[in-house]
């Protein structure tokens, strides 16, 4: 699949479209958090769906020195990801690859932390190799033992769930700043989706060998997750 043709949002319309994210600048401040307290003496992260560059900004802008290889199927969002690299003065510890989990190779030892942030929902929740399971077992590959994984999605656990969040996930778009076309579009992709649950993704999490799986945000419809390689 070509994801630059075949992209699930407009890549030039991305970092404006996260504004309808509740609290996602609190989430990205967490997930930085996580990984100092984490790893106070830095290490090298794996970050999954680099693309946009949330996460690069985030841990390249720590005092912490974080070593980072970031990986995305769309070489216009590591466009993106790259420019943000240079504004905060990490390109020199960043690597960018193009195409998926399977194609980062793990460093000796493996990676120290790993973020999956808003990429698992888009994938089926099926055995194949393009699924769920499958994703979070790539992940979990690549880490070392003890490693902390910050993964979010969006999740609900039924589409009444969801069509009760909407209205008020639209108003919160539009009160930040986004005009009534891109505050839709969200919803519109969310419904072709394959969402899962809280229970079920903790439940994936467990058996992909992942362990001490903690809720630690939820706004409407988005969820994230912390765990520990096991």
């Amino acid at each position: 699949m070509n994801y630059d043709e075949t992209a699930p949002f407009d890549v030039a319309a991305y970092r404006d479209a996260q504004k309808a994210l509740p609290g996602a600048d609190a989430l990205y401040r967490l997930l930085l958090a996580h990984i100092e307290a984490a790893l106070p003496q830095g290490g090298r992260v794996l970050i999954v769906g680099a693309g946009g560059g949330r996460e690069i900004e985030a841990l390249g802008g720590s005092a912490v020195r974080y070593e980072m290889t970031g990986v995305d199927p769309s070489a216009d969002m590591l466009a993106i990801a790259r420019r943000y690299a240079e504004q905060v003065g990490a390109s020199n510890r960043v690597q960018l690859v193009q195409g998926e989990v399977p194609d980062v190779s793990a460093p000796p030892g493996g990676f120290d932390a790993a973020t999956s942030m808003l990429v698992m929902h888009f994938l089926p929740d099926s055995g194949g190799a393009g699924g769920k399971a499958a994703y979070l077992a790539a992940i979990r590959k690549r880490l070392r033992k003890g490693a902390v994984l910050l993964h979010a999605d969006v999740s609900f656990e039924d589409h009444a769930a969801f069509e009760r969040a909407k209205p008020a996930f639209l108003r919160h778009a539009r009160l930040a700043g986004l005009d009534k076309d891109l505050a839709s579009a969200g919803p519109k992709a969310i419904e072709g989706l394959p969402i899962i649950g809280a229970e079920r993704t903790a439940a994936l999490l467990t058996s992909c060998g992942f362990s001490e799986v903690d809720l630690f945000y939820a706004a409407l419809w988005y969820r994230a997750w912390v765990a520990y390689a096991a």
